[in-house]
């Protein structure tokens, strides 16, 4: 599989993981699948840029077998002892835009790290969930709450105590983040994430022969 396939794998389980957040109401199974969304985009984006470098071995004929794991200095002492400079500054690319993306980028960061978490450890989850209600209305009458997956309360914010009201569908909003990354929802998160693979992908291929 090439990257731009993998990327295209990735780009199915983030329109699953989106169709599954934009779902009301947030039930406990409707949660659970928006995991398993969550945890196979993390699992195919992560790995598209690692698929870059089977492009590569394929592309300069460097001849890694698929069954020896394809890691950076095992293609680097393949292209050194064919002398194929280009891969080498292929190489030395795909080394910086891999630390620019996923060790320097506090989304690729947060990412990999829950990937990681997600194979060899626990299921991932977001663990911050934000309730908006009534949305439409002034910011006075407004109501949000914060509150961790297993139900314990962190916080609340009301405004001035307005006539009652029953709010419209359309005024909820729903949205699951990342503790450690409370400022944007998760779908926003992976949106980013994808958008930068994107730029990657095509880059790459702009260097392949």
């Amino acid at each position: 599989m090439s990257a731009k396939k993998k990327l295209q794998e990735a780009k199915f389980f983030f329109e699953k993981l989106r169709d599954s957040l934009q779902s009301l109401p947030q039930d406990s199974p409707t949660q659970m699948e928006s995991c398993y969304y969550l945890s196979a985009f993390q699992s195919a984006a992560v790995s598209v840029v690692y698929y870059l470098l089977e492009d590569a071995n394929s592309k300069f004929s460097l001849g890694i077998p698929l069954d020896k794991e394809l890691k950076a200095d095992i293609f680097e002492s393949k292209a050194e002892r064919a002398g194929n400079k280009a891969a080498l500054d292929f190489l030395r690319w795909w080394r910086k835009k891999r630390k620019d993306l996923l060790e320097d980028d506090p989304i690729g960061k947060l990412l990999i790290g829950r990937r990681h978490l997600g194979i060899h450890r626990v299921q991932t989850k977001p663990d911050l969930i934000k309730i908006k209600i009534g949305g439409n209305l002034p910011s006075s009458g407004s109501l949000e709450i914060k509150h961790f997956c297993q139900d314990k309360l962190v916080e609340t914010r009301k405004g001035p105590e307005q006539p009652p009201t029953k709010p419209k569908a359309t005024e909820t909003t729903f949205d699951w983040f990342f503790s450690d990354y409370p400022d944007e929802p998760v779908i926003t998160v992976c949106d980013k994430f994808l958008d930068r693979l994107t730029t990657l992908v095509s880059e790459a291929e702009r260097r392949l022969p």
